[in-house]
């Protein structure tokens, strides 16, 4: 799901379809056989939820570590398929 997103791969059809079709994902899968749609609906909710929390501070930490961020601007959500920035000294300006 991560490469998926990476990709601008959001929709759980469309990430089936992609470990299907794209070499990318099938390489990732190592041609074992692509999950369902519902699979990847179902992962990031209910019993996986506390996982996918987990995973994405261990991402966050290792960007850190890596000082590939710095945390001047925060992103909060999505427009258009568009990261919407704000500024950290600034509430709810758009960069």
């Amino acid at each position: 799901m991560v490469h998926g997103y990476l990709c601008g791969i959001y929709s759980s059809r469309k990430l089936e379809e992609a470990c299907q079709y794209r070499i990318d994902f099938r390489w990732l899968l190592e041609d074992q056989k692509a999950p369902d749609h519902t699979t990847f609906a179902r992962f990031p909710t209910g019993r996986c939820r506390e996982v996918v929390e987990d995973l994405f501070y261990q991402f966050v930490k290792k960007l850190e570590d890596m000082r590939e961020t710095d945390h001047q601007t925060v992103y909060i959500g999505v427009v258009k398929n568009c990261l919407v920035p704000v500024c950290k000294d600034t509430k709810y300006k758009a960069a």
